[in-house]
């Protein structure tokens, strides 16, 4: 969506929210100034006519504008301007996602009110079933936010959405560019993104990253990561192009534990807790190795501009060796002091592979004066997974305002692994029917074939929605969609699988390119309706691995995303979100009360200038501004009500400034201007997690 930030003369974004602006995140391609400069001199943001661009994770080759679902892209240039290392701070653009982790160091998001991390997908196919990697955006072109239902295309798939992000891949041009950074907390980085063409038919692409960071919380361990990613591709004629992928990840991160409610976002008699305080140990810690390996293919052939052929395929490899202390929590009586932690040691291994295909035909046709553009497809998934605990290990407890550290923890190894085998398969059409100029209509479904460990599920979800441009600059769009994800690896106290998880979604909104691509964006609406959510048994405690399925799960929504071009160097870009999910049948939580982690209003707005000329010609300031409401800190049971508690609202000002020119680039963000203290996210009252205080990172790059 984006070209490599590196290039030279910046045009760059200002962001802010405007009631009807394009994809979250978007921004639009736009030459500096007036005057006459040659193309190479332009740092483009994005490309013009965004709603006239394909999506990738929507798999027809179709304008955005003529698809009938909210689809948000944040592009590589916003993501460079916001010079954003996490996944979390990317999703911060979309409307109708919330971020926000329980633990450092992994990529933890919800759509529309529903949870949907561990989905996460890399060029079409799902990343990592484990999600214990954090992705790496160095190596990514763009980051597609696809809401609603996806399983009609990609079968199991949460009902609120999914991320989909796209590899950098090799072009036929020659450059290099080198960047370091350094930061608040130990922060270092330094990466490289090179492509080489080598004759007229390779080129070759090599994105690779060091980056070590401590942490805000005291006797965290510093993580250290290596990243490389070659990329070949080969056009071998001028319909058939072959590129190999692959990706390596090896990373000790040291993780930083939640605190308890009490002391963060309630009441403690004993005073407030340091955002710096550890529940572990410095002799044990909490650390995760990470050992990932992928590696793939995208093939494409056009038999003639009418038909096509793609085929995606991927195998990856993880190792993790992870250790922690974990609360146990405090006495919450009316004897309780609310400063003592009662705590406990753990280990856990997973030893895990997965293979992935999809393989598609797109065809071009037209029968009796409407136009189609028809995808048949196949894809199949394996996972298979070992996974072995240690036993809990009681250690000493914390008095959490006055800690005293060096408690002995026994030696302990890990109990023999289970294993996990998944498999699925899935069929898939969809057809875009062109019924006139104005008016289109998509319809599909897909059917599945899931499988895990001899239990068997299958599963038909459809697809169909209607588009209507109202004008030449906006568009109308419903939809009906359908969501199903196979449960068979939980299961619950009898060792039975749980049901499916199911999805039903109803969306209508507006997409605008006005005034010359100006202003462009998505409106819509949205209700959500989940079944059978996977939970686990309170009665087995958070870590026994046993769950049961809740009763049914509503969301609805409203959501603006936006881009308002004011001046060709100075954009707004910002979303809005009204999000009411909510429990409406369940025998075991209380009905009525608020999703997890889930605010009813969220803000983001980000806006950048750059001088166009004179003696600061190239200097540039930005600031952004998100907001976050009141939301619930996890969802409680029948017998336990009292135990509802709320994370308050909270806004946050980042601001930046930035200078770029002959191929030169240098970046100052501070995040978290103010230093306010928030808690984003919590997974109950003994797990809350606390939000980054103000941090400085200086990026400087350069393209040769």
């Amino acid at each position: 969506m984006g070209t490599l930030i590196g290039l030279t003369r910046p045009v760059w974004t200002v962001l802010a929210a405007s009631l009807l602006g394009s994809a979250a995140g978007s921004a639009l391609a736009q030459e500096a100034g007036t005057n006459d400069r040659p193309e190479e001199d332009i740092i483009v943001l994005a490309k013009r006519g965004m709603m006239e661009l394909s999506v990738e994770g929507a798999k027809l080759p179709i304008p955005l504008k003529e698809v009938p679902q909210s689809i948000a892209i944040i592009d590589r240039a916003l993501l460079d301007s916001q010079n954003v290392v996490e996944l979390e701070d990317a999703l911060r653009n979309a409307a109708g996602v919330t971020p926000g982790g329980y633990f450092e160091g992994f990529d933890y998001y919800r759509i529309r009110g529903f949870e949907a991390q561990g989905n996460t997908y890399i060029d079409g196919l799902r990343a990592d079933q484990t999600f214990w990697v954090q992705e790496e955006l160095f190596g990514m072109e763009s980051v597609e936010v696809l809401k609603g239902p996806p399983s009609a295309l990609f079968g199991q798939a949460p009902a609120g959405g999914l991320v989909n992000l796209v590899s950098k891949r090799p072009v036929q041009d020659d450059f290099v560019f080198a960047q370091s950074s350094i930061g608040s907390y130990d922060y270092f980085d330094a990466g490289l993104d090179a492509n080489v063409q080598v004759g007229s038919r390779v080129a070759v692409r090599v994105n690779a990253l060091y980056r070590e960071r401590g942490s805000f919380v005291d006797d965290v361990d510093v993580s250290h990561r290596y990243f490389i990613a070659p990329t070949v591709t080969f056009f071998l004629g001028d319909r058939t192009q072959l590129t190999l992928l692959s990706q390596f990840i090896d990373e000790k991160n040291g993780v930083a534990q939640p605190l308890i409610a009490e002391g963060t976002v309630l009441p403690n008699p004993n005073g407030r807790l340091r955002r710096s305080l550890s529940i572990g140990e410095p002799d044990f810690g909490s650390v995760s190795k990470i050992d990932r390996q992928q590696v793939g293919y995208e093939l494409k052939h056009e038999f003639s501009d009418a038909l096509s052929f793609r085929s995606i395929g991927r195998a990856g490899w993880i190792d993790v060796d992870f250790h922690s202390i974990y609360a146990l929590g405090i006495d919450r009586s009316g004897e309780g002091d609310y400063r003592t932690l009662d705590r406990f040691a753990r280990k856990q291994s997973v030893d895990a592979k997965s293979i992935a295909v999809d393989n598609n035909l797109i065809a071009k046709f037209s029968t009796g004066g409407i136009r189609h553009t028809l995808i048949l497809g196949q894809e199949y998934y394996s996972f298979d997974q070992l996974q072995a605990f240690g036993p809990f290990r009681v250690i000493a407890p914390l008095d959490l305002f006055d800690p005293v550290y060096g408690s002995p923890i026994a030696d302990f190894d890990l109990r023999p692994p289970s294993k996990t085998e998944d498999n699925r398969f899935g069929l898939y059409v969809q057809d875009h029917l062109k019924i006139t100029d104005r008016l289109s209509v998509l319809v599909g479904g897909r059917y599945d074939w899931a499988k895990a460990d001899g239990d068997k599920e299958t599963r038909f979800t459809p697809r169909v929605g209607l588009t209507y441009e109202l004008t030449d600059d906006l568009s109308a769009f419903l939809s009906y969609a359908e969501s199903f994800t196979p449960q068979l690896s939980y299961l619950d106290a009898q060792d039975n699988p749980l049901p499916p998880e199911l999805g039903v979604s109803y969306e209508a909104g507006l997409k605008a390119a006005l005034f010359g691509d100006r202003i462009t964006g998505t409106v819509a609406i949205y209700e959500l309706t989940r079944q059978n959510v996977a939970t686990s048994d309170d009665d087995f405690g958070p870590f026994s691995g046993i769950y049961r399925a809740t009763g049914e799960q509503r969301s609805r929504g409203f959501e603006i995303d936006g881009v308002f071009r004011i001046t060709p160097t100075w954009e707004v870009v910002g979303s809005y979100s009204y999000i009411d999910a909510e429990v409406t049948k369940d025998i075991d939580y209380v009905i009525g009360q608020r999703t997890a982690n889930v605010p009813k209003h969220m803000i983001n707005l980000w806006t950048k200038y750059i001088v166009p000329s004179g003696p600061l010609e190239g200097f540039g300031a930005n600031a952004g501004i998100r907001y976050q409401g009141k939301q619930s800190g996890g969802l409680v049971d029948v017998f336990d009500p009292d135990l509802a508690f709320d994370l308050p609202s909270f806004t946050i000002v980042d601001a930046g400034l930035s200078y770029e020119r002959a191929g030169f680039r240098l970046h100052a963000n501070v995040a978290n201007l103010f230093d306010k203290r928030y808690f984003p996210a919590s997974t109950g009252r003994d797990y809350v997690m606390p939000g980054m205080p103000r941090t400085y990172r200086l990026t400087a790059g350069y393209r040769f």
